[in-house]
Formats: C-alpha cells, structure tokens, sequence
C-alpha cells in the first residue's frame, strides 16, 4: 500500500472517531432546553451530528473489511486475524475494566448495574462505542474459509447474498431468530453488515480502487465534493428514502474521493495517537461528565443564542480531545511502554 494511502486511511480515522463524539454530543441538555434559540448554526450542526454517526461507523466497518482481505492468503490469514485479537479484543477488554473504574468513582450507582460479566464484557459493554470491537471480530470468523475460494464470480455471488440477506431483513422479509434484548449492538452489527462486505470485497478482488493513490485526480475530487454535499441535502430532505447506513455509506465514498491522498506529504501528528482513548471514554465518561460537573456552571449564563449554543459544542467537543490526550499521556507516564501501547491495540 502506498505511504500516502495509509496516511489517508489514518487521518480519516481520527476524523471519523471525533465524527463519533459529535454524534453522542448532540444530546446536550442546552440544545434540549426549551429556551435555547435554535438558528442555522445550531440546526446545521445536529443534522450533521445526525449523519456523522453513521458514516463514521461505515468508514470503520468499510477499512476493517478491507485490510483484513487485502494481501490475505490462506497462509496469512491466520496471523492477520491473530493481529486483529491483538489490536482489537485486547484493548477493549482493558477498557471495559477501566472505564467501570472511572464511572466508578463519577457515578457509582451507575457501576454497579455492570457487576455481571457478561454486560460487562458482551451484551451491553459499559465503555459502550468500542461494540464495534466485538463486532468486528465475530465477522472475522469466516475469513479462513473466504480466502480460499479463489473463483471471482464465486466471491462475487458470496458478497451479494449476504448483502441480499442484509435488504430482505431490512425490508421485513425475514425476521430476526432470537430476541436480542440484552445483547443491544446485534442490530447494529447487521445493520453495518453491507459496508463491511464491500470493503471486504473490494480488499480481496479490487483493492488498487483504494490503495493505488493515481486513482485520486481532480474528476474524482470533484464528483466527491458533490457526492458529498448531494447526500447531505438529501438524506436531510428525504431521511426514510434509503436506509441510514446506505446513506452514510454514500456519504463516506464522497469525503473519501474529495480527499486526494497524494496531498498527504507528511506523517500524522503523535497527538492522533489518543484517537482510541477517545473513542473508549467520551460517552461512558467525558459526556455525562461535563454535563454533571462543567454544564450547571454555564447554566446561570443562559439562555444560550444560536451562536453561543454552537460554541458550547464546540467547546464539549475539543474539552473531551484535550481530556482523552491528558489521559493517554498519563498512563504512558505511569505504565510500562508494551502494556500502556495495549489500551490502543498497537495504534
């Protein structure tokens, strides 16, 4: 893969993990008040805040398909999939125990409703965003089996059933087996289920569409500016017209085109090295803790106007970056390298 691709691939990474957190952040108790002045700042910011959600979680369905089948053989897979226990289950595990910890010592009653292992560590994950951890490793599984069949229209057929399962359920066709009640992130992991395939997809048969940066030149930034904003405008005009996971997977092709990778000539920041440390904590724990601790000393100041209810957000949003930042630089004070490296799977 091309230096400047995998520069790519981690930037947008960084900016789908704080596309994340402004998904979870639009919940604030200001933009609920009654008296908070909506205007065109505030509106803008939740319709985006709505569709960030989904297009960040494709992104990350998407590459996670696509470099686990890229360059994969029967002989490599194998250790690709012992690398993604490394670099997924590993951290989550660690972070679970650590996030119970912190909301331990926030919001104790709160902690214990996760003394049973199994919420804890399965059904309802109290460090609740890295469910797509788990998820990721159960559509792993059948990666064994997948990298040996070499016939292309064979993959081809494999990659459209699933996904022709996928609309049939969606469409009410066929119904779910069991009644996943605790088990809460099931339906997310289907729902994600197209995005991953096609990144699997074109991993396995077509992977020079993402890792060969010619691919990228003016035609295609510019079809990406108006995929973008045109899926934008439409999923806000029209929400029910496709499912939100199609949109977001739209939505996701059209930032990744207006992005051309060869304008990447230098190496991320270290300080894109918190990325995971966000993803963990900000909704079990920097969310609920500026709205406990931060929020009711702004609250005498309100209401807050349009402008100041987006600065508000604004303000959220770079406190839980600074915060997760600190964190990690704590704990790559106070633990040794190789374990403090395991809370972000070697990122």
């Amino acid at each position: 893969m091309d230096i400047t691709v995998s520069r790519k691939i981690n930037l947008y990474r960084w900016l789908f993990t704080l596309g994340i957190v402004i998904y979870h952040t639009n919940s604030l108790v200001a933009f609920n008040s009654p008296e908070t002045k909506w205007g065109i700042l505030t509106k803008s910011y939740l319709v985006l805040a709505n569709q960030l959600g989904y297009t960040s979680m494709s992104f990350f369905f998407f590459t996670s398909g696509f470099l686990l089948y890229f360059n994969a053989s029967p002989s490599s897979i194998g250790r690709k999939m012992k690398s993604r226990i490394r670099s997924l289950l590993v951290p989550f595990l660690l972070w679970q125990v650590t996030v119970l910890l912190l909301v331990a010592l926030v919001r104790p009653q709160e902690a214990k409703k996760y003394l049973n292992p199994l919420d804890l560590f399965f059904c309802s994950p109290i460090a609740g965003p890295l469910w797509y951890c788990l998820a990721l490793l159960i559509l792993m599984l059948p990666a064994p089996l997948i990298v040996r069949i070499k016939n292309k229209p064979l993959l081809t057929i494999v990659a459209v059933a699933v996904i022709g399962y996928w609309l049939a359920r969606y469409l009410g066709y066929i119904s779910v087996p069991w009644g996943f009640h605790r088990w809460w992130w099931y339906g997310n992991m289907i729902s994600y289920l197209p995005t991953y395939v096609l990144g699997s997809y074109i991993g396995a048969i077509r992977p020079n569409l993402i890792v060969k940066p010619k691919t990228n030149n003016k035609f295609c930034v510019l079809f990406g500016v108006l995929l973008t904003g045109s899926t934008i405008i439409i999923w806000h005009a029209y929400p029910s017209l496709l499912p939100e996971v199609i949109y977001g997977l739209l939505q996701l092709l059209g930032m990744w085109l207006t992005l051309n990778s060869v304008w990447l000539t230098k190496d991320m920041p270290k300080f894109f090295d918190c990325a995971f440390y966000i993803f963990a904590i900000h909704n079990p724990v920097l969310i609920p803790g500026f709205e406990l601790f931060i929020l009711p000393l702004l609250n005498p100041l309100g209401p807050f106007n349009d402008l100041e209810t987006f600065a508000l957000k604004l303000f959220q949003v770079m406190g839980i970056v600074v915060a997760s930042w600190a964190l990690k630089l704590l704990f790559d004070r106070i633990f040794p390298a190789k374990f403090s490296k395991m809370f972000t799977g070697g990122r």
